[in-house]
């Protein structure tokens, strides 16, 4: 459950891509998140839920998150599994004014409530459409045959349709320290937005690929998955 949330998290926001930030906050607006929370009873009917509230020593109040329960130190308080737009109506009711997801874990991630709550205005809609908007404008039509990389801590499956823009590198040692290395296969004539010029290539990847691109498995050896592109219904 959330694994590439969590891979994404693995670095630093500010030194995240546009694109990855984009993909950051698109898991957050859609994904389930599970919530710590405290029940109240009344004659043994539930009187009230309130999530779990903590105290800052600068006085902010705040609730922790979870990708999933490996995340939870303690498994044996209450939780509740829900969509995060629910998660955010409750932290407004409450007045919460923060949450970090999964606090136990080195790679946490503290983002305020109005943050949050962004996500599902109407304008958070036209974003997104803007940002497809210049990939569109800005993509390159490729010359000849091309291979991208992207590295992942888990295999991605049988079937690669990415929903939104993902990230790849003209690198096969990026993230070496991720073990599987999928190898997309693009022919002459498909589009890609390479973005190397606006950062550092050996921190992030340069090479932005549109969402609903369809990638074939058509090849399998040890941790190493060979992806051809088959069609990319974006740019028709």
């Amino acid at each position: 459950m959330n694994q590439r949330l969590k891979e994404i998290m693995e670095n630093p926001i500010e030194e995240l891509t546009e694109g990855e930030k984009e993909e950051l906050f698109n898991i957050i607006r859609e994904t389930e998140l599970i919530l710590p929370v405290e029940i109240y009873f009344d004659d043994e009917v539930v009187e009230e839920i309130e999530p779990v509230m903590i105290r800052t020593y600068s006085g902010k109040i705040i609730t922790p998150l979870f990708t999933d329960e490996e995340e939870l130190e303690d498994k044996t308080i209450l939780t509740m599994q829900l969509p995060t737009a629910e998660i955010v109506k409750l932290m407004e009711d409450f007045e919460v004014e923060g949450v970090v997801i999964n606090p136990f874990n080195k790679n946490m991630l503290a983002i305020s409530v109005n943050t949050l709550s962004q996500l599902f205005l109407p304008e958070f809609e036209e974003v997104v459409s803007e940002l497809r908007g210049l990939l569109y404008q800005n993509s390159t039509t490729l010359g000849s045959d091309t291979e991208l990389y992207i590295r992942t801590r888990e295999p991605i499956g049988e079937e690669f349709i990415p929903e939104i823009p993902i990230n790849a590198s003209s690198n096969p040692e990026f993230r070496k320290e991720y073990p599987y290395l999928n190898i997309l296969r693009l022919s002459k004539g498909d589009r890609i937005m390479y973005v190397g010029n606006l950062v550092d290539e050996t921190k992030h990847p340069d090479v932005v690929i549109a969402p609903e691109t369809e990638f074939k498995l058509i090849e399998k050896n040890g941790n190493e998955y060979i992806w051809k592109c088959m069609n990319q219904p974006f740019y028709k």
